[in-house]
């Protein structure tokens, strides 16, 4: 089941830290013009399964915003664990919320879902087919021409 409002995600640390050496670029126009930001891309998973089924997926965390989604943790919980809410959008592959991913970020950007794949392809190379299967496709092999008519939509609020 996918991610929704109201969840409890745990960002590991460890990789929110080095996500943030390296953070993906996501270009888009909006009112005619081009713009970009930078996004830490990493890894999360639901606390609220029960074990052991965890329940993983990606998040988008705009690199300007970062200490601002720090402010969304939970307290007495691990250091980085938040509880999906309306401060967040989403992006998915299909209306069965396969392959469904998080993005944190000012809500004023108008980002088509595509760009933040183009984005993981464009970072990871030979290696954006792992992160593929994460998004809900069997491999990086045609997925640049299948990206735009896929997650041809923009982000879904919560």
């Amino acid at each position: 089941m996918s991610v929704k409002k109201g969840d409890t995600i745990l960002v590991a640390e460890a990789t929110l830290t080095t996500a943030e050496k390296a953070p993906v670029d996501i270009k888009w126009k909006q009112d005619k013009k081009e713009r970009d930001a930078k996004y830490v891309e990493t890894s999360f998973s639901r606390t609220d399964k029960p074990a052991p089924a965890v329940d993983e997926g990606r998040i988008f965390i705009q690199a300007d915003m970062m200490e601002a989604s720090k402010k969304l943790t939970v307290a007495d919980q691990a250091k980085y664990t938040i509880i999906v809410d309306t401060d967040f959008e989403y992006g998915q592959k299909d209306k069965t919320g396969k392959g469904r991913f998080l993005v944190f970020h000012d809500k004023s950007s108008e980002i088509f879902q595509h760009r933040f794949l183009k984005g993981i392809v464009l970072k990871y190379g030979e290696k954006a087919g792992e992160v593929a299967k994460q998004f809900g496709f069997e491999g990086a092999s045609g997925i640049m021409s299948d990206v735009g008519s896929l997650f041809g939509d923009e982000l879904h609020p919560f």
